[in-house]
């Protein structure tokens, strides 16, 4: 099927990480179609805040350093979409347009790794719990299982008729559910990539899953404007959340389990109630499309990033703002919360991945 591009009239260039594109009958929102690359991203190295030049200019002007700011990765030639912490604390991966997962040291942007086992742009990435490996979804259809040492493939899976949109270890590691733009969620096994089930109560593209600590559930957002939580292992539905207004970008399982956020082009971020999707909390602090979401590990706080160049952190209980992060010079796509809790990474359309000081 082909899709034609709306360009924004100010710019010119495509929407962000999950587009405006035309096909038969209707409108559809998914992830960046974007072609090609600049500079293969593994012939660059990262460095670190303040003394970091960038090695081509940024897309818009610069924006001041932030005082919380630790550390700038400037490894990418494109578009970051994703990034990822290693359960030490010490590392992070991140992707997007340019092809390339890339591993870096979060304290001084030091370059690792990098893995190009895809062959389009990576939309999905996901650092197992226990360490050593990483699963990675891509427009080529494929999600793959890596070492996080060698970078050597330990097999591919190609169960999606489209783009894998995102990817998630199960909390013991030996599930992995991947979905995307064919609308289904799928669960396989991790050491074998063998499926194990599919859901498919969606009925557009599905953008995020999240596990709930147990291992029990899924919750899954999607194109069609609904949050999903079934049962991981017979694929069934126990409830639909509804709140949103516009397309769910997002979801993330709070790390206590008994609660739910999400976001999206609704321009809000969400807090409601894992069992049922009752007693929803409405986060309106954004001005633009929010297209990700982080819990701190004691979920008492969330950080949710925008199309307004912010990253901002809050209180749930009550919505309070905390910080707002403006480090960025265009859309951020997606955040990661450090497991020890005391940093957050977040990565954007400008070609970076910032480390910060989370707000306590």
């Amino acid at each position: 099927m082909e899709y034609i591009k709306i360009l924004t009239e100010e710019t010119q260039r495509p929407l962000s990480r999950r587009k405006l594109f035309i096909k038969a009958g209707g409108v559809l929102w998914l992830s960046s179609l974007l072609a090609g690359c600049g500079v293969p991203a593994a012939q660059r190295t990262g460095t670190s805040t303040p003394t970091v030049s960038p090695t081509e200019p940024p897309s818009s002007p610069v924006a001041p350093l932030d005082p919380n700011l630790l550390t700038i990765y400037r490894g990418h030639s494109a578009e970051v979409y994703i990034v990822a912490w290693a359960p030490d604390s010490e590392h992070l991966a991140s992707a997007g347009r340019d092809k390339i997962v890339q591993i870096w040291d979060a304290r001084n942007g030091s370059n690792q790794l990098a893995y190009t086992g895809h062959s389009d742009r990576i939309t999905a990435l996901d650092w197992s719990h226990k360490g050593g490996r990483i699963v990675s979804g891509s427009r080529d259809q494929t999600a793959q299982v890596w070492n996080t040492q060698t970078g050597h493939t330990l097999y591919t899976y190609k169960g999606h008729r489209g783009e894998v949109l995102t990817a998630a270890w199960s909390p013991d590691d030996s599930r992995i559910a991947t979905a995307g733009l064919d609308g289904t969620v799928q669960i396989w096994d991790a050491q074998t990539g063998a499926r194990l089930s599919t859901y498919s109560g969606h009925t557009d593209a599905v953008t995020v899953v999240s596990w709930s600590p147990d291992g029990k559930r899924i919750a899954s957002s999607s194109l069609d404007r609904t949050v999903q939580v079934w049962d991981a292992r017979a694929a069934t539905n126990f409830f639909t959340y509804t709140g949103h207004a516009d397309v769910v970008n997002c979801v993330a399982w709070s790390h206590t389990g008994t609660l739910i956020a999400s976001c999206g082009q609704d321009k809000t971020a969400q807090v409601w109630n894992a069992q049922d999707g009752s007693s929803p909390l409405v986060y309106k602090g954004h001005t633009a499309t929010v297209d990700g979401l982080a819990w701190a590990p004691d979920s008492l706080r969330l950080a949710s990033g925008s199309y307004d160049r912010t990253v901002q952190v809050w209180q749930v209980r009550d919505g309070s703002p905390l910080y707002t992060y403006r480090g960025h010079t265009d859309v951020v796509e997606a955040i990661a919360w450090a497991p020890d809790g005391t940093r957050i990474a977040s990565c954007s359309d400008d070609r970076t991945v910032q480390v910060w000081l989370a707000p306590k």
